[in-house]
């Protein structure tokens, strides 16, 4: 297995260095009245994929954490959320039953 993950590594590594010799010709990015600096499109198009991951991620975990408080408020006072709260939990043991 851990030859495996090596040589994927490895293809990876290869592949992200074709792409950064392809896409070497500098660009300037133009919004308006604003320029950017002169950088490859390779660097420029990890920027703004590590952006979109980044973002990703944080709105991942802000809707994890809300989902754990929802969960724990729901565990707490069971009677807040009424018949919804009460179907969840019939459904749980129904499915634990079967199992």
């Amino acid at each position: 297995m851990k030859v495996l993950l090596f040589f994927l590594g490895i293809a990876i590594t290869g592949l992200a260095a074709l792409f950064a010799i392809e896409n070497s010709s500098v660009v300037s990015l133009s919004l308006f009245d604003f320029r950017s600096a002169q950088l490859p499109l390779f660097v420029w198009l990890a920027i703004t994929f590590s952006a979109g991951l980044g973002l990703g991620l944080l709105l991942a975990i802000v809707l994890f954490f809300r989902a754990k408080t929802r969960e724990r408020k729901t565990t707490k006072n069971p009677g807040v959320s009424g018949d919804k709260s009460f179907q969840l939990q019939k459904e749980h043991k129904y499915e634990s039953k079967l199992d």
